[in-house]
């Protein structure tokens, strides 16, 4: 007997589940935040027995105070500072990694959020949490998705979904690497402070060259070959190093093949931001993959080279050139590039 039917709640079971989902899964976002507060009052409220609450705008704001600190808001809040169709596009974005999580939790019932849109003075947007279904389908032996997302993958053969892991980063790397972290964290620093190297390094050659040019010339000439040895290693290092300063921009770049474990063919580099400044969020190695729909081999996710200038794309290991897929790290959903 599992744990939450020897509990006898399974929404409780699931309301936990989500709770642990928030805090992992989603890329960092006031939304995410607001939600793991409200998830957090509705777990609470689940365990005295009550009914899951209903929030307005003004009771989740006050959570996400409470849970985050700052000052109380000296103008009223409005719907401005949380916009329904913002949530109900995240949430459903979100769809399917949610479901991924509860599924492999066993939760046996899913969790929703709906949106009361209100209208006029005195009738404002509520938020609560509803649990319909029983995410795990029937068979016993496994589980698959349901609803609109089951029936999208069978009746789509150009779709894919996919799932995401914690990559192995190589030995040399793991001490700074090999766990997630918070950016403003001493580990955050530390790998700044690495991939910052190159740079300083160039910079500290081409000042001295410059100096030595400007000094002694004719001395100088006869001594540059270590600094033009430095400056071509720094050059490389920049190229290694790039997929690292793509990420505050890119969200996703593909990790160097000289960063991860013998034992792992590809990872990607992972940044969720939680505000616009560059050196915030949060990092993590990660494996973005999936199943082919054409052969079931395991799609991977790649650079797009000459045929998809720019983007990530998933390619199947049994046939890359052919079974090329579209890769959105948000919704982890794809389809089929090449018809």
């Amino acid at each position: 007997m599992d744990e939450q039917t020897e509990s006898g709640n399974t929404t409780l079971y699931a309301m936990e589940a989500l709770g642990r989902w928030l805090e992992a899964e989603p890329p960092q976002s006031k939304i995410r935040q607001v939600l793991m507060a409200f998830a957090a009052k509705t777990l609470e409220a689940l365990e005295h027995g009550e009914a899951p609450p209903k929030a307005d705008v003004n009771a989740l704001s006050a959570w996400y105070r409470d849970q985050e600190g700052g000052p109380v808001p000296s103008e009223p809040i409005t719907g401005k500072w949380l916009p329904a169709s913002q949530v109900q596009t995240w949430w459903d974005g979100q769809q399917n990694s949610r479901r991924q999580f509860l599924q492999g939790a066993k939760a046996r019932q899913d969790v929703d959020l709906i949106i009361d849109r209100g209208g006029g003075r005195g009738n404002p947007t509520t938020y609560r949490f509803a649990f319909p279904e029983s995410v795990i389908d029937s068979d016993p032996d496994g589980v698959e998705p349901i609803g609109d997302a089951a029936t999208a993958e069978r009746n789509s053969p150009g779709l894919v979904t996919y799932s995401v892991e914690r990559a192995q980063s190589g030995l040399l790397w793991h001490p700074v690497i090999g766990q997630p972290f918070v950016m403003k964290s001493a580990r955050g620093y530390l790998f700044l402070g690495v991939v910052s190297l190159p740079l300083a390094v160039f910079l500290f050659c081409v000042i001295v060259s410059a100096v030595g040019l400007a000094t002694t010339p004719a001395t100088y000439v006869h001594h540059i070959g270590p600094y033009a040895f430095a400056i071509t290693l720094s050059l490389l290092a920049f190229r290694a190093f790039k997929p690292f300063w793509d990420l505050p921009t890119l969200r996703v770049t593909i990790a160097p093949d000289w960063l991860i474990s013998r034992n792992q063919i590809y990872a990607q580099l992972r940044l969720t931001r939680d505000s616009e400044k560059k050196a915030s969020g949060r990092f993590a190695l990660v494996r973005f993959y999936a199943s082919c729909p054409v052969c079931a081999g395991t799609v991977e996710i790649r650079e797009g080279g000459d045929a998809f200038p720019g983007r990530l794309v998933g390619c199947c290991s049994d046939s890359p050139r052919e079974h090329v897929f579209s890769f959105d790290p948000v919704t982890q959903r794809g389809r089929a590039l090449i018809q």
